[in-house]
């Protein structure tokens, strides 16, 4: 998918990811869509996806 996308823009790439099996991928349509793709949408991203890195894989050291 990331080949097929290449060095194109996330609006023509979100096309590619909507097509995703993956619901994590296939969600980044929905930003293009919606031209939300934004810095606060990235960072809101990257705590959903820090949560579920942590449940997935709990430290269990701590």
């Amino acid at each position: 998918m990331n080949e097929a996308g290449g060095n194109a823009k996330f609006s023509e790439k979100a096309k590619l990811y909507g097509k995703s099996e993956f619901k994590l991928t296939a969600g980044l349509s929905a930003f293009a869509e919606k031209g939300q793709w934004t810095t606060g949408a990235i960072d809101a991203r990257q705590k959903v996806l820090a949560t579920l890195a942590v449940q997935a894989w709990p430290n269990k050291v701590l």
